[in-house]
């Protein structure tokens, strides 16, 4: 059921400079990087924004995927009180999401809203962009696991919790116990229909400001009633039937000394585009 998967997530974890962010494990047949931006309405309104992001820059994106630039694009909103920091500087998120580390820095930005838009005015549409939204910051992904149903297509749920991790100053085997036991947990659950799919992604190049993390998990969720099941030991030893009870609470018990929790948030999905007709 595991399988690397072009997905766009969302998700967060990890570090202050590309020095600090760990080296993801090479695995270029299967790489996939996801750009998240975080914006924020201080000085504006909902409205006025998905006027700018659906109205404007979705005909932008749709044109960067028929490029092949990115393979996906994706909006979400912060779902207010569902999440472990309670004043996050930021309201919205899209996620791009790219195969190759240098399609990230392209320079082939303004030839899509060219494309998208002849004739238009750059600079009145970046006034537009920072009347709709502040810009916050972004970070750098890279998915390095997924445990998913899926074969042909990327996950899309209604949902997805965003967990940070900070795994530096710890044991060293969070991505031994993510992609093993953990991974083994997520499989149960979506097979109990208590999760859509879960992904785990290494922060590689974050922008701005320092980052207490250094990698993250999301998980898919259909709904939020599939957000309250619990991941508990009755639910391992279902997972884990080879495993005796005593080792699988050895697993529960090592992984606080692999990691720390930063945060979590809930992220709902407004809007999400993963392929185009080509013109």
């Amino acid at each position: 059921m595991k399988k690397l998967l072009i997905l766009c997530v969302i998700l967060y974890a990890c570090a202050s400079t590309q020095a600090d962010a760990e080296s993801p494990p090479a695995d270029e047949n299967n790489t996939v990087y996801v750009k998240m931006d975080y914006m924020s309405l201080i000085n504006s309104t909902p409205r006025k924004y998905f006027e700018l992001e659906l109205g404007i820059w979705k005909r932008i994106h749709e044109e960067r995927i028929r490029q092949g630039v990115t393979t996906a694009w994706y909006l979400y909103s912060v779902v207010p009180g569902n999440n472990t920091v309670p004043d996050l500087p930021y309201d919205f998120i899209t996620v791009s999401v790219y195969v190759e580390y240098d399609m990230v820095f392209d320079e082939m930005a303004t030839e899509a809203i060219r494309i998208a838009y002849p004739g238009i005015d750059l600079e009145e549409l970046y006034v537009k962009n920072d009347e709709a939204r502040a810009y916050v910051r972004s970070d750098l992904w890279k998915m390095v696991d997924v445990v998913s149903p899926y074969t042909d297509s990327k996950p899309v749920s209604e949902y997805i919790s965003v967990n940070f991790f900070d795994s530096r100053n710890h044991s060293g085997e969070h991505m031994e116990l993510e992609t093993g036991f953990w991974a083994g947990n997520h499989e149960e659950r979506v097979r109990r229909g208590n999760l859509n799919s879960e992904a785990v992604f290494l922060l590689v190049n974050p922008e701005g400001t320092e980052r207490n993390y250094n990698y993250a998990t999301i998980d898919y969720y259909d709904n939020l009633t599939q957000v309250r099941q619990p991941v508990d030991v009755a639910l391992a030893k279902t997972a884990h039937p080879d495993l005796a009870e005593e080792e699988i609470q050895d697993f529960f018990d090592r992984t606080p000394g692999a990691r720390s929790v930063f945060k979590s948030e809930l992220w709902r999905l407004v809007d999400y585009i993963d392929s185009v007709e080509e013109e």
